[in-house]
């Protein structure tokens, strides 16, 4: 079988490029998983797909793992694109995906019951809140211009065409499959085999009186999963194969064992099993094809009979050619497009996200007590491209499961290291396993001596101090550092620390280690810790000795009780302040001593009767991330993101959720900043995706000055970024005569204009003035804006 590898690199090229395409401030983007390819249909100018995870069905815990995202492939210009919820999609988890030619529509069925009909990018119809009431979608099957869905209690019928619910039939059982056979509507249920005229009132099949109940022969009629029709006979899948009913009632076993998809197209029965494609051209004659494993779904080809698209697990989408071998009925196929697969996360679940030495890392692990056997999978995005480490990247044999967090080597940016929730620390530089640190080789050590100990030594949090030494908590016996100077291992003395699980470490402006016990026990409850190894950790012995500090159940600035429980994340901001996010709201420090007082501070908001209250009280935080214009953008558990904006001297509060904006959920686990672009990465329970916000780090001069896009078309774009300033320069935009405009303070080193004037109107067409100066007017610089109506 031989590769056309033109195609291949070519298609491959395509998908770079539309991964590298410019995301405009305010925007939205999804990074979905399209390694796995599990769905394919075929509509006349494009294939359209559902790709997973890289590892389906890994983990008994993951909602990500079954998160399908839509693809396609123009069959006219070889052109790819994805789609999210910025292109109009009202949903994220694609469980079904079906076509109808006679509407030329998709219907794609979300995991949580939501339907959308697709008719292209930004042509989408919701059918949003029909399926509820606990109904559960066993399957789809298309005829002309309907969808019948197989529910647990009967069929619901979709009109695709006037897109909307037409009738559902409540037969009092779950209902697996449908199809019409003769005179008959055939509806397969755990309660056996119904049918109806086709001609009846639609309004009498509500009644499950209506409906007859039928015996099959040969099959087990209480078991079937699919059904129907090919040159006049019922194919019946049940729990014992695929079979073939006659109109005078004999039966006939095509294939026997457990087959995943039948397909019925161009007057050919197709039957996909695990490894082997068989095409039936009547009952009495089968064709095979024998393939790898993981065959997951087939499409027929406009192109002809002997062209099948295939979706090949996590061989990605392929384009097969077909031929005879010999009369046997054994096939061969050569491929003309194989391993179509996207520059993208090799799976949906983002744990914790990370952004450092200009690159975003990514890991899928998670803090079960029992583990939640995600496999080990770190990934890196640089410059519009990911780099996939994965399980078969660590050493043959190797157990690797449930990464937690990432550190770069400071002194190069191409070394790894990767905690892990049961084995220790791993050591990789790009894709290569260099080491484990373990509780043989290390002060790591296990929390459970009874079992075998490499399964239970639980690091999390890590992070380089600015002597390149790498500090790294472990549950068992607190925080260790790898030292820099003899790549030896040392213990941070501190017994009370050992007895908690620690989760975050990070290490401040002053080289101040901060840490919290998010879990802890009723003798050592969950707390806040500081140390402060004074630089013994360049002068070590048998273990670094330094100052420890410590705090729980803190009083606020007012003398009121926080009434926190737990402390879950821990952040610093551009001016040395840290912040902690807890069960009940935010809480921040000016410096180390106050947690030996249990003392903190919290936001304080006045309402119209001068009473103050605490504006994030009541939520769980659980992480914090700062951008360039020290704003803090906090992830909750539930309530989406708070963005907090103190630079006016008032607190200002926005909020993304689920229901404003596209971010994917509102359960987010994690946030990172690139304060080089503005672009912010949230890492939730549904995937990962980013919000391109206004903030940037400042530059130290107007040198790299510049307002894009420019010229500015209103009829296109209505908002202009002035990028490349001093932190927090104060912006004017005057007209030619000198007129001011529009005035305001930049977010960082980034403003980004409206195109309204002091009016709060569109501005006319013609040239515009950028004037950006510090505070005290020095430093001033000019740029020009073209705008044109």
């Amino acid at each position: 079988m031989k590769k056309n590898k033109s195609v291949v690199l070519t298609t491959i090229g395509l998908i770079f490029g539309l991964l590298a395409q410019a995301q405009g401030v305010g925007s939205w983007k999804t990074y979905g998983a399209y390694h796995y390819a599990s769905q394919v249909v075929e509509t006349p100018h494009a294939v359209y797909a559902v790709y997973q995870s890289g590892y389906p069905d890994n983990n008994r815990y993951a909602s990500w793992d079954q998160i399908g995202s839509l693809f396609s492939y123009s069959t006219d210009d070889l052109r790819v694109q994805t789609y999210s919820l910025e292109d109009g999609l009202n949903d994220r988890s694609i469980r079904f995906l079906n076509y109808s030619p006679e509407a030329n529509a998709l219907l794609l069925v979300y995991d949580n019951n939501n339907m959308d009909i697709f008719l292209g990018k930004h042509n989408v119809y919701n059918l949003s809140g029909e399926m509820d009431n606990g109904k559960i979608i066993n399957s789809v099957d298309i005829r002309g211009k309907l969808a019948y869905l197989s529910i647990n209690s009967g069929v619901t019928i979709v009109d695709l065409e006037k897109k909307e619910i037409r009738e559902t039939y409540n037969l009092g059982a779950n209902t697996t499959a449908t199809c019409e056979w003769g005179d008959y509507l055939l509806a397969s249920t755990a309660d056996g085999v119904y049918r109806a005229l086709k001609n009846t009132d639609s309004s009498k099949l509500v009644d499950k009186a209506n409906w007859e109940k039928i015996t099959l022969p040969s099959v087990n009629n209480r078991n079937i999963s699919k059904l129907a029709v090919f040159q006049d006979y019922l194919i019946v899948v049940d729990n014992a194969g695929v079979w073939a009913i006659s109109t005078n009632g004999s039966a006939k076993q095509l294939f026997e064992g457990w087959s995943r998809q039948i397909t019925v197209d161009r007057n050919r029965l197709i039957v996909t099993a695990y490894s082997r494609i068989y095409i039936f051209p009547n009952v009495n004659q089968r064709k095979t094809i024998v393939v790898d494993q993981n065959i997951r779904s087939i499409a027929s080809s406009q192109e002809g009979e002997d062209v099948l698209w295939v979706a090949w697990g996590n061989k990605g989408l392929w384009k097969l050619k077909t031929k005879d071998v010999d009369t046997s009925g054994k096939m061969d196929f050569e491929p003309t497009i194989s391993n179509l697969k996207m520059n993208s996360p090799l799976i949906n679940a983002s744990f914790n996200v990370k952004f450092d030495q200009n690159k975003l890392l990514l890991t899928a692990g998670n803090r079960e007590s029992d583990r939640n056997h995600v496999f080990g999978t770190f990934m890196v995005y640089e410059s519009g491209k990911w780099m996939n480490l994965n399980k078969d990247t660590v050493a043959p044999g190797l157990r690797s499961l449930d990464f937690m967090s990432v550190a770069v080597d400071p002194t190069d940016t191409h070394h790894y290291f990767v905690s892990s929730w049961g084995e220790g620390v791993y050591e990789f530089r790009d894709t290569t396993f260099l080491h484990l640190h373990s509780y043989d080789n290390s002060t790591l050590q296990t929390i459970n001596e009874h079992y075998k100990p490499d399964h239970y030594v639980r690091t999390d949090g890590m992070a380089f101090d600015r002597n390149n030494n790498l500090f790294v908590v472990n549950v068992k016996n607190g925080l260790n550092v790898l030292s820099a100077k003899d790549k030896k291992w040392y213990l941070c003395r501190n017994d009370q620390l050992a007895a908690g699980q620690i989760n975050h470490l990070i290490v401040t402006r002053d080289n101040k280690k901060w840490l919290n016990v998010y879990r802890g026990t009723d003798a050592n409850p969950s707390c806040i810790y500081v140390f402060d190894d004074q630089n013994t950790a360049d002068n070590l012995q048998d273990g670094i000795e330094g100052t420890w500090y410590s705090g729980r159940l803190f009083t606020d600035q007012q003398g009121r009780k926080v009434e926190e429980r737990a402390y879950l994340c821990i952040a610093e901001d551009l001016t040395g302040t840290v912040w902690v996010g807890t069960d009940n709201g935010l809480i921040y420090f000016t410096s180390a001593e106050q947690l030996d007082k249990n003392e903190c501070n919290r936001i304080v908001n006045v309402d119209k009767y001068d009473k103050g209250h605490y504006p994030l009280e009541g939520q769980k935080i659980t992480t914090i991330a700062i951008d360039g214009a020290n704003r803090k953008w906090v992830g909750t558990q539930g309530s989406g993101i708070f963005v907090v904006d103190q630079s006016s001297g008032d607190v200002r509060f926005d909020q993304f959720t689920r229901s404003n904006s596209s971010l994917l959920s509102d359960n987010i686990n994690s946030i990172a900043i690139d304060n080089q672009t503005g672009e912010v990465f949230i890492a939730t329970d549904k995937g990962l995706c980013s919000y391109m916000g206004e903030a940037i780090d400042g530059r130290p001069d107007y040198s790299q000055a510049q307002a894009y896009p420019n010229p500015v078309d209103l009829r296109r774009h209505n908002r202009v970024a002035i990028t490349g300033l001093m932190q927090n320069s104060i912006v004017k935009i005057t007209d030619l005569a000198g007129n001011r405009i529009h005035e305001a303070q930049a977010f960082g080193g980034q403003y980004v204009w409206n195109c309204t004037g002091m009016n709060g109107e569109w501005v006319k067409a013609g040239i515009y003035l950028v004037f950006a100066t510090l505070s005290d007017g020095s430093l001033g610089v000019v740029t020009k804006i073209m705008i044109m109506r």
